[in-house]
């Protein structure tokens, strides 16, 4: 017999027969998932024709909800959105500075994928499937889908020439189809469940959910439609900032007309960037039915600089392709063979046969998952790819054999050839960023200076947010007093464990400005006693999560919390008075194409140390802006470190620093200080050391070192300053670069050629400065100071520059001096050269401390 029924979402009338009743079959019109229950007979129909061809493919039908006008006319719709409150509880592991973190949750209404019954009854053991995580969360058993295309034609009704056969049953399928919540899904806090957009987990050798076999899905193989489907939602983007224009990849994902891609594609990826001059996104690129998405339709939702992603909404426009759906990168697992989507070398003319200029074809390549990266907190960062990808790829989806995306390509480590060759490794963005951004979720956390009133002590909070689409709920942080034990306190969806010694918790809920996606307040605690530190752990709550903690780590800055009275911020320098001094600097600095150089939490700094002698001798009269000389005694090297993430590792060998170090005070420096307290000019002498190996590695090493020494120091106001009150300081910076002499096929150094020139770049650091309050420290009585700063373009340059610089100071007020600062800087100059997009990026991290005089 056959059972009429209705798709939910477009009200197509199928015929379908009784043996799928409890099944669920795909509409061939809309993709929408329609439940087969028995109920009263409904008038037979004559099935069509074209139903008994379920094998042949046929062009991808919109959905209904995708016509719709309100979405394009609207940019941004608050509130939870359907693929949003159904995420599972997987933790989004991203954020700038110390990390940021998300965790998905279940518990709702909405659609998640189907699984197919396949071994639902049989056991799991390592022995069938050795690639799964150990850790994975079981899911409820989920109905057989059946797309309706797919479906077995209803048997004809009996006449003289007709006979009723019992219909075959269907093939599996590789599509990926929606279905109901079951209606035991957990809630957001429970454990994970699989979303609508996270299509099912591979339950051993019998298949995936979906239907898949094991076999076809880890050799990521994608049938026609599929594979289609996946060109269809590759997009080509074309983008022009002031220094130059590039190229890149993106794809539609997650929800209708939002495309995702990189910050660096946008050229967006340092702080404080403008955006694009121009912007345009190509559809069906390169084929004759291709589109253009103009600059005038393309908003810029959110920019995720850390990680390097960004996420764009095209605005009134029709016909989009769907979105693809998302696996999360944490189910992924080593071999998984995968496939990249996306444009190398874009419009490059010299790679294109025939030397034709227009926009190119998508390219489907094939790649495999070969490693995770994860950051200091045990969180996936990167997800590392064998090959698959050229400069051009950057933003495309990476998917699976189901056309899931399972991670974006951001960067690549190239072969011999250079840029223009293959690269060995791929590194990917993992995709619960993906839904993270779109979610809401805290991207940076800023503690600024404590100052003290009566018996407490106030420390004001500042948390930059990733909220786009204005869905976050809640902000807050817990504050406490604890022992200095630990390095941080785990982040995750459950609230962590108190530890012994923790005393004086608090949670303090904070102000959520949605606008402008910043959260503020001030975290307020009695006085800690000595040994202890304040442990400060941000949270917040989206329509996914009930509530998400960040790492908790300590406030840094030592000593006592400050005083708000009125403070004289004068440079008084005392001749003839010297002190000890300790500087460092740590840095990493690199100029890639196309803006593909590594995030700040990515990079492995140097870091050079000096201690010095430093003594103020009365100016000499060489300039008319001079107010003291300084005369700097090198007495001893700090071991020069490689810097990575929370790791520090000895860039010598102990002997070799040590014959070093021998003979360090052998040289010194002098330095100038202008009427305002900031030191303008320094020289560094280190003639008098023998060895030409000692030599330069002391000037290498004390010249990083005194950097740190002028970087720190800024122009006083010279006046009376009430606590809160601010005055700006500028300076001018310079970058240089060489590009690397060229080499032959074996990459060995060409003879006799002449050196590239030395390439140099200025750009403004523009500062804020902010005094707080004063406090006394080692019989001292200094003023404080918070530093806030961007960069910007240099004047008389064109080529742009942005970046920001952050830090504190602490003034010694008899006399003006600086005596501890640390200063952290980001920026990028952009050096494209002859149509080639190029940046520069540097990450600098300065420490100085002077001790009393004598």
């Amino acid at each position: 017999m056959a059972l009429a029924i209705v798709c939910p979402g477009c009200d197509a009338d199928y015929s379908v027969p009784e043996n799928l009743i409890g099944k669920a079959i795909r509409c061939k019109k809309c993709g929408e998932t329609i439940d087969v229950k028995a109920r009263p007979k409904a008038k037979a129909r004559v099935t069509r024709d074209d139903d008994d061809d379920y094998d042949r493919p046929r062009k991808a039908v919109r959905r209904r909800d995708e016509d719709d006008d309100d979405y394009e006319d609207s940019p941004k719709k608050k509130g939870t959105s359907p693929v949003l409150i159904a995420l599972a509880a997987i933790l989004l592991l991203g954020g700038a500075a110390a990390g940021s973190y998300f965790a998905f949750g279940g518990g709702t209404d909405e659609p998640q994928p189907i699984a197919q019954n396949t071994d639902k009854d049989k056991p799991r053991t390592r022995t069938e499937d050795t690639t799964q995580p150990k850790d994975e969360p079981k899911t409820p058993a989920k109905k057989e889908t059946v797309p309706a295309e797919k479906a077995p034609a209803p048997a004809p009704a009996k006449t003289e020439t007709a006979k009723a056969d019992t219909p075959k049953t269907p093939e599996k399928t590789p599509e990926v189809a929606k279905a109901e919540t079951p209606k035991d899904t957990p809630k957001a806090s429970d454990t994970a469940t699989v979303d609508s957009q996270i299509p099912g987990k591979i339950t051993g050798k019998g298949g995936t959910q979906t239907g898949i076999s094991y076999d076809r899905y880890v050799a990521g193989i994608m049938d026609p439609i599929t594979l289609q489907t996946v060109k269809n939602a590759a997009v080509y983007i074309f983008c022009e900032s002031g220094g130059g224009a590039g190229t890149g990849s993106g794809w539609f994902g997650i929800e209708p007309g939002i495309v995702f891609t990189n910050a660096h594609v946008l050229h967006m990826k340092a702080p404080n960037t403008p955006k694009p001059k121009k912007l345009e996104i190509y559809l069906n690129s390169g084929m004759p039915n291709q589109r253009k998405i103009p600059h005038s339709k393309i908003k810029i939702l959110a920019v995720d600089r850390n990680i390097d992603l960004a996420v764009l909404q095209i605005m009134n426009e029709k016909d989009l392709p769907p979105p693809l759906k998302v696996r999360a990168s944490s189910e992924c697992f080593e071999g998984l063979r995968l496939s990249t989507a996306g444009f190398p070398f874009g419009a490059d003319p010299s790679q294109i046969s025939g030397r034709a200029s227009h926009e190119p074809e998508v390219s489907i390549r094939p790649t495999a998952v070969t490693s995770f990266r994860r950051n200091d907190y045990g969180q996936l960062r990167r997800v590392q790819l064998e090959g698959g990808a050229n400069p051009g790829n950057s933003g495309g989806a990476v998917v699976d054999a189901e056309g899931s995306v399972c991670t974006v390509i951001v960067e690549g480590v190239h072969g011999g050839g250079g840029p223009s060759s293959g690269i060995a490794l791929t590194m990917g963005v993992p995709t619960e960023y993906c839904f993270g951004i779109l979610a809401g979720r805290i991207a940076e956390t800023k503690l600024e200076l404590a100052y003290k009133d009566g018996d407490k002590v106030h420390i004001p909070i500042k948390i930059e947010c990733l909220d786009p689409m204005e869905r976050l709920k809640s902000v807050g942080v817990a504050a406490w007093i604890g022992n200095d034990s630990k390095k941080y306190r785990s982040p995750g969806a459950k609230k962590p464990d108190s530890e012994p010694g923790d005393r004086d918790y608090v949670e303090i809920p904070l102000k959520y400005d949605s606008k402008k996606k910043v959260a503020t307040g001030e975290i307020v605690l009695p006085k800690k006693p000595d040994g202890t530190v304040y442990w400060v752990q941000p949270f917040y709550s989206s329509p996914i999560v009930d509530r998400y903690w960040e790492p908790g780590l300590k406030y840094e800055h030592k000593g006592e919390a400050g005083d708000r009275v009125e403070a004289n911020l004068v440079y008084k320098p005392s001749f003839g008075k010297s002190r000890t001094v300790t500087m460092s600097q740590a840095f990493a600095a690199s100029e890639a194409a196309e803006g593909e150089g590594a995030s700040r939490a990515d990079t492995r700094q140097r870091k050079y140390g000096l201690t010095v002698n430093e003594q103020v001798l009365p100016p000499d009269g060489s300039d008319s802006v001079q107010a003291a000389k300084l005369r700097l005694s090198f007495l001893k090297l700090l071991m020069p470190k490689v810097v990575s993430g929370n790791s520090e590792d000895d860039m010598l060998r102990v002997k070799d620093f040590e014959r070093i170090n021998a003979e360090v005070k052998k040289s010194g420096a002098g330095a100038l200080v202008n009427k305002a307290g900031e030191i303008y000019k320094y020289v560094i002498n280190t003639t008098n050391i023998p060895g030409a190996v000692e030599r330069h590695y002391t000037g290498l090493f004390t010249n990083s070192a005194v950097e740190a020494l002028k970087a720190t120091s800024f122009e006083l106001p010279n006046k009376v300053m009430k606590p809160g009150e601010t005055w700006t300081s500028t300076k001018d910076q310079i970058i240089s670069f060489q590009d690397p002499p060229p080499t032959d096929a074996q990459g060995r150094p060409i003879p006799n050629v002449k050196p590239a020139p030395v390439r140099t770049y200025h750009y403004a650091e523009n500062l804020t400065l902010k005094y707080i309050g004063t406090r006394t420290r080692e019989g001292r009585k200094e003023a404080m100071i918070e530093i806030d700063g961007k960069i910007a373009q240099a004047k008389g340059m064109s080529y742009t520059a942005s970046g920001v610089v952050t830090g504190y100071a602490m003034i010694e007020l008899d006399t003006g001096i600086i005596i501890d600062t640390h200063i952290d800087k980001e920026f990028e100059v952009d050096t494209s050269v002859k149509g080639i997009k190029k940046a520069a990026s540097g990450f600098y991290t300065y420490d100085v401390k002077r001790s009393a005089a004598n």
